[in-house]
């Protein structure tokens, strides 16, 4: 490209050799449009291009890479049905246990409460009964103690009319035996 180094400081080369080496760098050919028979644009798109922003900025188009690289690769539109078909089985799978657990929660519940109910009842059954028991036993003890009084008057009674008897029959064995004597 370069034809000759001058001494002084100065180098020389073709007209042609400059454009073509200036092009190759440039957007000067899309810049440009009075150059006949050149596919040339106006300078709106590039100035517009060049105030856009930066899409493929090469940080930005390495990360891209990066991630697509270790990114896990995506299911066919089948996997996705059948995994979408699996989740919304094992939600249902999960709905349906907490149903169960909440029914057996609530049956354990109901069960408690009758058991706690059948022993109030049984326990008001037993005090009852045991009322009723302590008032048998108190009016047996009543009758007791009022036949354990009467047959102490029974008693003293026939030991009254035993010692009655007693003292007539020995007086009646003293007078048989005064008149005996005095016979």
């Amino acid at each position: 490209m370069i034809e000759g180094v001058l001494k002084e400081g100065f180098i020389t080369t073709s007209y042609d050799s400059v454009v073509n080496w200036a092009k190759t760098g440039s957007i000067w050919p899309m810049t440009e449009p009075r150059l006949p028979g050149r596919l040339t644009m106006t300078c709106r798109p590039a100035v517009l291009a060049a105030d856009a922003p930066v899409s493929l900025d090469v940080a930005e188009f390495e990360q891209e890479i990066e991630e697509k690289k270790n990114a896990p690769p995506q299911p066919d539109p089948e996997q996705q049905k059948m995994q979408m078909e699996a989740q919304l089985k094992q939600q249902e799978a999960q709905q349906s246990a907490q149903l169960e657990a909440q029914k057996a929660q609530t049956d354990i519940q109901m069960k408690q409460q009758e058991f706690a109910m059948q022993m109030q009842q049984d326990a008001a059954k037993f005090q009852q009964e045991m009322r009723q028991s302590q008032q048998e036993f108190f009016l047996k003890l009543e009758q007791m103690r009022q036949e354990g009084q009467i047959k102490r008057e029974v008693a003293v009674q026939d030991a009254a009319i035993n010692a009655e008897m007693q003292q007539q029959s020995h007086e009646q064995a003293m007078r048989q035996k005064e008149d005996q004597d005095v016979d």
